[in-house]
């Protein structure tokens, strides 16, 4: 009976956790956009569908390569808009993206104990976020000076790895989907690690 108990217990608090209620923008009063991240079965290929479920970005991984990680493309020209590439030397894992050939912006672990952070800054110095993991490991928010600007929650129950992305208005979109993307290289690069 007790087995019995324990595995209800579990049941739902595995129910709990994957709860995600669905809402839209016009919903919650709030101007949000919604995008989607999904993961190649076999590959370590992304693809980044909007709103209405179109995808509009992919990424294409290096395989044999030290230093660059992934490039963006856009899906319908297959033409390259980003790059993103680790810092080869560094004491903590550095990464630099570039948007449309030109040095964007440097994506940062910064040093915690107990947590997983990073900074974002664009070489202009104009943005400057930070991305936190939540105490579940499951979901990201970026946040600047304390206000959340972007949220990346990870579907728990899925084939393959997928991620809800809210980005709010007027952020720059496709530099939060590209670090959302190389978080997802993040996560999966330290997974096998362990």
């Amino acid at each position: 009976m007790k087995y019995y108990l324990i595995f209800v217990l579990i049941f739902f608090c595995i129910l709990l956790l994957s709860y995600q209620p669905e809402c839209s923008a016009n919903q919650t009063g709030s101007e949000k956009s919604h995008w989607k991240i999904q993961k190649d079965l076999f590959w370590e290929d992304l693809h980044i569908y909007n709103d209405q479920g179109v995808e509009v970005y992919q990424t294409d991984a290096y395989v044999f390569s030290f230093t660059k990680l992934f490039t963006l493309l856009d899906s319908k020209t297959k033409q390259e808009i980003g790059l993103v590439e680790k810092e080869f030397w560094s004491w903590m894992p550095t990464y630099f993206i570039y948007l449309r050939g030109v040095k964007y912006a440097e994506f940062k672990k910064e040093f915690r104990a107990f947590a997983l952070e990073f900074s974002m800054n664009t070489a202009d110095n104009s943005t400057s976020l930070t991305v936190k993991r939540d105490w579940l490991w499951q979901d990201f928010e970026f946040s600047r000076h304390g206000k959340s600007v972007a949220n990346m929650t990870t579907k728990v129950f899925s084939w393959r790895r997928e991620y809800d992305v809210e980005i709010a208005k007027g952020e720059d979109e496709l530099l939060i989907l590209t670090c959302c993307a190389l978080l997802n290289t993040y996560v999966e690069d330290n997974s096998r690690k362990d």
